[in-house]
């Protein structure tokens, strides 16, 4: 078959506003098996199949011979039951947890491996707006980039949409990332989500994982807060543990003070339920209202 022939149109994602948008994918990368280094002979789900990282590894695990073991909702009991009566020796996620989340999963015996996730295309190369290539410094942030056989045929019906994602010949996925001295990718944030303060560009995640590391912190987000001087503020919306209700706004603020810069240290904090989505992630769009609202 011919690999850049649409064979489907396929799967769907919902962006923050709700809206759903569809993408063609070639035959190549319906049939593609992603990391063709998987020795995954028991692959036990634990995130839905219309995520890319799903529908890819059904096949995948069926083409090497291998067991799906699914599951109608999440539940750890099952979950940890099922990985010692399967010998479950694969597992995927979603967004990336917090560094003391993984920290802890190790801690258990897991051997846990990080790799990039995008439902129109696989590899990654990261670029600044001029579409040139940034350093290996670990610090130049750059949009993360695509183009090949196994990118997105592109928005199905949606002309306009699909020639703006594809601008200079790339697939522009919205993920900041830089790139380290090895060659590796680290994202640093959505680029809807990416905080303008002044002169400096503030990535969330970095926020979010100081924050995730004290005591008394059990979720938080972080997004931008409009100023009339600076145009955002840092504003950090956190959840505490129980039996922390004690624990206010100048204590975090002070402990960030002590493990970032000061440019990067929240304005404002706000103790509150934070809105996940039905497969847990953050809702920023929602967050980014509230802020708004405190503006």
């Amino acid at each position: 078959m011919e690999q850049l022939v649409p064979c489907s149109a396929n799967y769907y994602t919902w962006k923050q506003t709700f809206q759903r948008c569809s993408k063609l994918a070639s035959a190549l990368n319906q049939m593609k098996v992603s990391h063709g280094d998987i020795l995954c002979r028991f692959f036990l789900w634990t995130v839905p199949m219309y995520h890319s990282n799903g529908w890819c590894f059904a096949w995948a695990t069926a083409a090497l011979g291998g067991t799906n073991i699914c599951i109608s909702t999440y539940d750890a009991k099952f979950v940890f039951d099922a990985i010692v009566k399967y010998n479950v020796n694969i597992m995927t996620g979603g967004a990336p947890p917090p560094a003391h989340v993984v920290f802890k999963i190790e801690e258990r015996g897991f051997i846990l491996t990080h790799s990039y996730g995008c439902r129109r295309c696989w590899g990654t190369e990261p670029y600044p707006a001029t579409i040139e290539s940034v350093p290996f410094d670990g610090f130049t942030l750059g949009e993360v980039m695509f183009r090949g056989s196994t990118v997105t045929k592109g928005y199905y019906e949606d002309p306009e949409r699909t020639k703006a994602a594809f601008e200079g010949g790339w697939f522009h996925t919205g993920d900041i990332s830089v790139r380290h001295h090895d060659g590796k990718i680290e994202v640093k944030d959505r680029k809807l989500d990416l905080i303008i303060s002044g002169d400096k560009k503030i990535g969330t995640v970095d926020v979010e994982a100081v924050l995730f590391t004290h005591p008394a912190v059990f979720e938080a987000g972080v997004v931008g807060k409009p100023d009339e001087e600076l145009g955002e503020t840092v504003c950090a919306f956190v959840r505490l543990k129980e039996g922390c209700d004690d624990t206010g706004a100048d204590e975090i603020i002070e402990y960030c003070r002590g493990k970032m810069p000061e440019y990067m240290v929240p304005k404002t904090i706000v103790f509150d339920n934070l809105p996940f989505t039905s497969t847990g992630k953050l809702k920023k769009a929602v967050l980014r209202e509230r802020a708004k609202a405190l503006a």
